[in-house]
Parts: structure tokens; sequence; C-alpha cells
């Protein structure tokens, strides 16, 4: 069985517009806050259904910030779902 830890996209970018350099620290940040939320939850053995909404009110972010960050996961408009191989659903 693999194990891996699940990643969150992170953004890029090398311009000089400082507007767009703090937006994209802050959209960095909160994709490390909700990767090291997901990953301590998958290590303690939870599986099952992530849904945003209960992510954003664990991690303190909106749900709509979670979904943008996360969405790229599942392509879900809810959550994604993170299963065993020993689990059958």
């Amino acid at each position: 069985m693999s194990k891996f830890m699940l990643e969150v996209q992170r953004s890029s970018y090398g311009g000089k517009n400082a507007k767009k350099f703090t937006e994209h620290m802050a959209y960095n940040r909160d994709a490390d806050l909700i990767k090291n939320y997901l990953n301590k939850q998958i290590k303690n053995g939870k599986t099952g259904t992530f849904l945003y909404a209960h992510i954003a009110h664990e991690v303190g972010l909106s749900r709509e910030r979670v979904a943008e960050l996360l969405f790229s996961i599942d392509c879900g408009s809810n959550g994604f779902t993170i299963r065993n191989e020993g689990n059958q659903l």
C-alpha cells in the first residue's frame, strides 16, 4: 500500500506588483494551513468525505477559499473523499 501526503496547489508569482505579491503570499499561507490540517487528519486515520464547509470551520477560512484551494483534488463542489485501500465504499 502506498502512503503519500496530500498536496494543495500553490501559487507562484515573480513580478514586482506589491498587491499581487501579497495575494500570492496569502494564497500559499492558506494552502499550507489546509494541507497541514488534512495531512494530520489522514495521518490520524481519518478517511471518508472531507467537506469544504467543515474544513473551513476547522481552519478558520471561508468555505469559498477552501473550495478554491481544494477543487483541483477531486473537482467536487462540496468536498472530496479519501479512502483507505482496505475500505470498501
